[in-house]
């Protein structure tokens, strides 16, 4: 699979959240034990796979986003204390504004020049564009190796609004379409070290979300800043087994950077004309 097929099969993830509706989040339940956990099957081959996509859940919009898996999930904010830091400890409240040097509200020519800062200009040199010409925004398109430590490459997409053409979201991609070593056992370890990272980070508690169980697979965290801006971390794959006994066999995870979940700047047809 060539370098640009990899890109466009990774920007096709983004179109999920891209119209703000986000994985099929309404009416999730709390995960079994048992479906958090990857089953024994061979990982699934790159050229077998399909891209991530909006038709792989149903959506639902952003303000009626998954209802909280647990009690902790759900608990009144506390100021200075987010649910996974460790006793004791005080954290800043978290400030989404994009990923990493790039910030929402960029245009195409700053995100290009923080791309290249954050990861160096031969990736940056490889960036690939694209057009979504449902909601009409615009991509760019980057592998990028070890976002952390033993994660593999991901397909990083940086999303451009349809009236702004400003950065309004990043997506993040690791599957065996990014990179071919990837295994369903890779994929659920990153997604629990991600889980764990976040759920630190001092998101609002109101707006937490972990372990919630939907079409798509697991929806590992959920939490929005004071601004409404949002984290997303899906582990999407496909479950078998029956009830408490269902296990998921993951085949991608998605990181999503939203600013303002709830009015994306995307293209939609205005109410009454049809």
């Amino acid at each position: 699979m060539s370098r640009r097929h990899i890109l466009l099969a990774a920007a096709a993830a983004i179109s999920l959240a891209a119209s703000g509706s986000f994985a099929a989040a309404q009416g999730a339940k709390p995960a079994p034990a048992d479906a958090t956990k990857p089953t024994q099957a061979k990982p699934p081959v790159a050229e077998n796979m399909k891209p991530p996509a909006a038709e792989s859940a149903k959506p639902a919009p952003a303000s009626d986003a998954a209802k909280p898996a647990t009690q902790d999930a759900a608990r009144p904010a506390t100021a200075g204390v987010a649910p996974g830091a460790p006793p004791g400890a005080v954290v800043q409240p978290a400030d989404i504004r994009g990923f990493r040097s790039a910030h929402f509200g960029m245009d195409e020519a700053a995100v290009r020049a923080a791309i290249q800062e954050d990861f160096g200009k031969e990736i940056a040199d490889r960036i690939q564009v694209q057009e979504n010409t449902a909601e009409k925004t615009r991509v760019l398109n980057a592998l990028v190796p070890n976002l952390f430590e033993g994660a593999g490459t991901a397909g990083v997409s940086y999303v451009f609004g349809y009236r702004s053409k400003k950065l309004i979201q990043v997506v993040v991609l690791w599957s065996p379409q990014t990179d071919q070593a990837l295994t369903p056992e890779t994929l659920y370890s990153s997604a629990a070290i991600l889980q764990g990272y976040f759920t630190a980070q001092g998101y609002v508690s109101e707006t937490i979300v972990t372990g919630a169980v939907m079409d798509a697979g697991l929806l590992m965290f959920r939490g929005s800043d004071k601004d409404g801006n949002t984290t997303m971390l899906l582990l999407q794959g496909g479950f078998a087994g029956e009830g408490a006994r269902r296990n998921l066999t993951p085949n991608a995870l998605l990181l999503y950077y939203i600013d303002d979940a709830k009015n994306p700047d995307v293209f939609r047809i205005p109410a009454g004309k049809f």
